[in-house]
């Protein structure tokens, strides 16, 4: 599993576009991320996590737009854009059909934050903006 740094986004970024998991910096943690759009990225996280597959995982965002087609109403972040970049995690009804679990909750909603990490988003904008990412400690362990 690569851990991103800036000279080598986009070979980390045609790792996760292949399906893989990454380890990269936020504005807060490290974390483990993987397309919120592929069931065997996400169940790889999850493994390495050593967490239950229902616990949901978050994802983050480059910017609004990008999650828009995933939430409904697409623009039901509007009101806390203004609060991002940053460690403040909204959560919005998710569009059917779109990310999966366990991004997407059993009660159809998902958490979105925009990080405030320049390295961090440009991997996201990288892979079509949208990341399923969770700290990259082992389930229950510190971050």
């Amino acid at each position: 599993m690569p851990i991103v740094f800036a000279a080598a986004i986009q070979q980390v970024v045609s790792h996760l576009l292949a399906g893989g998991v990454v380890a990269l910096p936020t504005d807060t943690v490290y974390g483990l991320a993987a397309l919120p759009t592929d069931a065997g990225a996400l169940r790889a996280l999850v493994e390495l996590k050593g967490r239950e597959h229902r616990q949901p995982i978050a994802v983050l965002v480059d910017h609004v737009d990008a999650v828009a087609p995933f939430i409904e109403p697409p623009e039901a972040l509007a009101g806390v854009a203004r609060f991002w970049p940053g460690a403040l995690t909204a959560v919005v009804r998710a569009q059917p059909g779109g990310m999966l679990p366990p991004v997407v909750t059993e009660a159809a909603t998902v958490g979105v934050r925009i990080p405030d990490d320049d390295l961090a988003r440009a991997v996201i904008r990288g892979c079509g903006g949208v990341l399923a990412v969770s700290s990259a400690n082992r389930h229950g362990e510190p971050a």
